[in-house]
């Protein structure tokens, strides 16, 4: 319960922080990923990804924590792909936006 307590601190201030930003309607989709973003989203997720298979390890059988190892990464796939989409998106209609104010 305790590590409970402490996932829910460190979620609870992210969840607020995106409905703000939602909230406001501020793009926050990234125009490219270098090596420093990318460097950075990793460091600043792994926490999390530590503290959900070290406390599912500590309290299951090892098929669990094994699968949350697995259903971590296919997430971070799928979230990467949607993330790169959306940049793609991005980049295009600005190129769009740009071609529109030439003219």
């Amino acid at each position: 319960m305790p590590l409970l307590i402490v996932l829910g601190a460190l979620i609870l201030p992210m969840f607020c922080c995106t409905l703000y930003v939602r909230g406001r309607r501020v793009d926050t989709t990234p125009r490219t990923w270098g090596a420093k973003r990318l460097t950075l989203s990793v460091l600043g997720s792994l926490p999390l990804v530590v503290f959900a298979l070290g406390a599912s390890y500590q309290n299951s059988a090892h098929f669990v924590w094994a699968n949350s190892l697995i259903g971590a990464v296919i997430g971070g796939l799928i979230g990467g792909f949607v993330t790169a989409r959306r940049s793609k998106q991005r980049r295009r209609a600005e190129a769009a936006a740009e071609l529109a104010d030439v003219d």
